[in-house]
């Protein structure tokens, strides 16, 4: 069995390895105040193709493919804690 490459963690939830476009899909529209975050954890360096909804799954997307301006596709604001 090959070894994972993608890993979407959902707060208080198993880890999902290999999420599909529409399990990536489900796990962000999921979120809550009982699951309040979806991590998803490139395992590897080689960029894999995936799909999903947008805007969040196209900056998470770009993100494990390591594509410019994923960073730049939406405002980021620190929180201070």
């Amino acid at each position: 069995m090959a070894k994972p490459v993608l890993r979407a963690i959902e707060d208080g939830e198993p880890a999902v390895d290999d999420p599909t476009g529409d399990a990536l899909h489900d796990l962000l529209a999921d979120m809550n105040l009982r699951h309040r975050f979806v991590i998803l954890e490139r395992l590897d360096p080689k960029p894999h193709e995936m799909t999903g909804p947008e805007p969040i799954a196209r900056v998470m997307i770009n993100w494990t493919h390591d594509r410019q301006g994923w960073r730049e596709a939406m405002p980021w604001v620190p929180k201070f804690c």
